[in-house]
């Protein structure tokens, strides 16, 4: 399916492939999100980037760039879990990454 297309990378995107720059844009998005929220980290802004991780997709960048602040990532899966976000864990309760699953 060719999704970890970007430029510079081993796989180039073709001139109609456009979804490394949607990734990007979220990424860069999120990351500005992270600066608002290490400057402000009230349960209201942790909704707010929530509703936009939402409203953006991209799911696992949002995972990855507030891997460091359990109260957003919480915020994120309750907003994805309306909309029928899976997540499966083992025995332990430990999270089940999915095998070569990449952002």
């Amino acid at each position: 399916m060719g999704l970890s297309r970007y430029p510079g990378g081993a796989a180039q995107p073709t001139e109609a492939d456009t979804r490394w720059r949607s990734k990007k844009e979220v990424w860069d998005t999120a990351k500005f999100s992270l600066s608002n929220w290490t400057n402000a980290p009230i349960p209201e802004l942790a909704n707010s980037i929530a509703l936009c991780a939402l409203s953006s997709g991209h799911y696992s960048i949002w995972m990855k760039v507030f891997e460091n602040e359990q109260l957003v990532l919480d915020e994120i899966d309750k907003i994805y879990s309306t909309k029928g976000l899976f997540k499966q864990f083992n025995p332990n309760g430990v999270r089940v990454i999915r095998p070569q699953g990449l952002i």
